[in-house]
């Protein structure tokens, strides 16, 4: 009798385990390990691994922004409903119509992104750039003065900041990057 309860408290133990790992490692229906490019709702992600942002760029506050690859819309990464893993890297998308457009042509758009590179606020909702060449502070709209550089969006107070920038790209990217203090005496 004893040996009968056993076997079967085993065999329950085993049933649980089973069903726990097949229930709560899955996305969108996908048991045990997540499927390559699987839609997530960003909310749901469990942090086990380290993987790269795709589309994410930080404010000077250290706020995460992204801009989402189909609809080109940007948001705070904390309020990104889904998100897509694609070869090593997680794209934060902005509706649910997105991931299945991605999922689609991913190639198609990651190419077409540009991350923007010199966005360093929000202000009534608005994104504030600062010009690398002048460096004023310049409202990002889809009018804004911008060049389209290594995957990288620069916004600009106007069109002479423009042509400074591209005769000499690499020497405002390098000032930008910068530390702050740099040259500076203590």
């Amino acid at each position: 009798m004893i040996r009968k309860v056993g076997l079967v408290v085993v065999g329950l133990m085993l049933f649980a385990l089973a069903m726990t790992s097949w229930a709560g490692e899955g996305c969108s229906g996908c048991p045990g390990e997540k499927a390559a490019g699987c839609a997530e709702k960003a909310s749901d992600t469990k942090a086990t691994t380290t993987i790269a942002d795709g589309n994410v760029y930080t404010l000077a506050d250290g706020t995460k922004r992204f801009i989402c690859p189909v609809m080109q819309s940007q948001m705070d990464v904390k309020d990104a409903p889904f998100h897509v893993d694609f070869e090593g890297k997680r794209y934060y998308l902005c509706c649910d119509g997105c991931p299945d457009k991605f999922k689609a042509e991913p190639k198609k758009f990651i190419d077409a992104l540009a991350i923007p590179a010199n966005i360093v606020k929000m202000a009534d909702k608005k994104a504030v750039a600062v010009c690398p060449v002048t460096k004023e502070e310049v409202t990002v709209s889809r009018k804004a003065e911008h060049v389209d550089l290594n995957g990288k969006r620069y916004y600009f107070a106007n069109k002479d900041a423009v042509a400074k920038f591209n005769a000499e790209p690499e020497k405002f990217i390098k000032a930008m990057e910068a530390p702050k203090d740099a040259g500076k005496k203590i």
